[in-house]
């Protein structure tokens, strides 16, 4: 099977059937669902749990010749062709009633990713890319603006503690105008943010992959820190405006 338009139509269509059916539920449960503690101390609810797969249901209902990596429930069926599912990605933002969260999908094929979703169900919110397609926030296409690093606004992520990482960030913090961890990327999809910088990240391709796609998709350069190319299985990733990534990459590499 070849990913074709009208198959990632369909899907898109029954993902979101099960996404707008379960948002009266996500919503209800926003800011006081009660939750447990993952082995690596992340959060987990039982929303999560059943969400993953509701979305696997519907997506197995278009063809069996696709399979799943989840958050929360692992890999099942084919591994050259597959979704990467993430429920709800921000769990920690959804108990604490923050608009940060939302559920994440990536339709991945001969390891590269070739369309991702992202639904703010606290918002409403749709955004999708397609590979070559562009990146779309409620059918409307998001076109990347162009700032100068010196009025650029930077989210990063990265284990800000270790000595070494403060160093790396701080040379590029002293050449923008601000920089955060909002925990919110899809403000840099919309273009509000400049740029989204992972650096050794603690996530999974389930987290990096869909956020990297719909990144590029909006018109920005996207390589790993230290390469000029991508692969979404390396959690250290710069996507920006082409006008200011190359010297966002020198910054964090030590080259400038």
């Amino acid at each position: 099977m070849k990913a074709t338009s009208t198959y990632l139509d369909q899907a898109e269509a029954a993902v979101m059937k099960v996404l707008k059916e379960w948002r009266p539920r996500l919503m209800e449960a926003w800011g006081t669902a009660q939750f447990d503690l993952k082995i690596d101390k992340s959060v987990v609810t039982a929303l999560d749990k059943e969400l993953e797969p509701a979305i696997k249901d519907a997506l197995r209902g278009l063809s069996s010749e696709v399979g799943f990596i989840g958050e929360e429930h692992g890999r099942e069926g084919p591994t050259d062709r597959y979704w990467l599912v993430d429920p709800i990605d921000g769990t920690e933002q959804f108990i604490r009633g923050l608009k940060a969260c939302r559920t994440l999908l990536t339709y991945v094929e001969g390891n590269e990713a070739l369309y991702a979703l992202a639904y703010r169900f606290t918002t409403d919110d749709l955004y999708t890319a397609r590979a070559g397609g562009g990146t779309y926030r409620n059918g409307v296409r998001i076109r990347r603006p162009e700032r100068p690093l010196e009025r650029s606004w930077i989210e990063i992520s990265a284990k800000l503690g270790n000595p070494d990482v403060q160093k790396t960030v701080g040379k590029l913090i002293a050449k923008t105008r601000t920089w955060g961890y909002p925990h919110e990327f899809l403000d840099a999809v919309d273009g509000g943010v400049d740029a989204y910088i992972v650096i050794d990240g603690d996530g999974k391709a389930w987290d990096y992959a869909p956020r990297a796609l719909l990144m590029k998709e909006t018109g920005a350069a996207l390589t790993n820190i230290g390469s000029d190319s991508y692969d979404f299985q390396d959690f250290s990733l710069i996507a920006a405006h082409p006008s200011i990534h190359d010297e966002i990459g020198k910054l964090l590499s030590g080259d400038a």
